[in-house]
């Protein structure tokens, strides 16, 4: 009932926030910003790493678990859902070092945030782990219809003087969007702190159990416990930004609020005018 009824809400709520996102941060002037990029290749990487791992697990319930019935699907599902983890993590921390960075009265530190460092970053950690994980997506094997790991280690900006005024009215949106990035960053980061902690401490009580003997009942309720983690709330953080954002970062509200009035004018054939900013500018949209 959880994997028929809940696996399939939470995949369908996360799948439309993480293609919101999407969205948002396709947008130009997102483009610009370094930490947006991040939070785009990390929201991709949610997107495949939520559906790789949790759409064969509902499509088991009533068919047959091709990859618990062939080598080769296991290792490729595993290879997969593992390197875009990885990626996502490493962006994350990446966005944290990039708010850091611009944040910073060190010129050679503030130079890190810029967007063609994140651009190649992005491209060689990609690179990194989808050529680092490929030694382990093979190393997994099938025994007795079940997944078998043999893995044995669980592990004051400086502000430029702007004598123009509309240069500086626009430098003053920019830094409202910093401010506004670096306060989404750290509220996923805690969010993610929090997830991941829980799944530690039961992985470190189930090290440390193991070789003990367990009661049928006690077998069963920590066979829960796993499939609660492993189903549920491993993947909450590959949905769960797109809900952080809305409610925390009103520059993401109002860009996500242009996309929809884009859409709308867009499917009614009609040209809307809406103001975006008083000290910005006002867009026309037209078909």
């Amino acid at each position: 009932m959880l994997t028929r009824y809940g696996m399939s809400t939470y995949v369908a709520f996360r799948n439309l926030g993480n293609l919101l996102t999407l969205a948002v941060f396709s947008q130009s002037e997102q483009l610009k910003s370094p930490c947006s990029l991040y939070l785009l290749s990390m929201t991709i990487c949610n997107l495949i790493c939520l559906n790789v791992g949790i759409i064969p697990i509902i499509y088991s319930l009533d068919h047959i678990d091709i990859s618990s019935q062939f080598v080769i699907v296991c290792q490729i599902q595993f290879y997969i859902r593992h390197s875009f983890f990885q990626m996502m993590r490493t962006y994350k921390v990446l966005g944290c070092i990039d708010r850091y960075a611009i944040c910073s009265v060190n010129v050679n530190i503030r130079s890190f945030s810029k967007r063609k460092i994140a651009i190649y970053l992005i491209i060689i950690f990609a690179l990194f782990w989808l050529t680092t994980v490929i030694f382990f997506g093979w190393s997994r094997t099938i025994e007795n219809g079940s997944f078998m790991k043999s893995l044995k280690q669980l592990r004051s900006r400086v502000q430029p003087r702007i004598e123009d005024k509309e240069k500086s009215q626009s430098i003053n949106v920019l830094r409202k969007r910093d401010r506004d990035l670096i306060k989404i960053v750290f509220i996923e980061v805690i969010f993610y702190v929090i997830s991941t902690m829980s799944f530690s401490i039961y992985l470190i009580y189930k090290m440390m159990t193991d070789y003990l003997i367990k009661s049928r009942e006690r077998k069963q309720i920590e066979s829960f416990i796993n499939y609660i983690f492993q189903s549920f709330i491993m993947y909450l953080n590959t949905g769960l930004p797109f809900y952080i954002y809305i409610s925390t970062s009103s520059s993401f509200r109002r860009d996500l609020k242009r996309i929809f009035i884009k859409f709308y004018a867009f499917i009614m054939r009609k040209q809307i005018r809406y103001e975006l900013d008083d000290s910005v500018r006002t867009i026309t949209i037209r078909h």
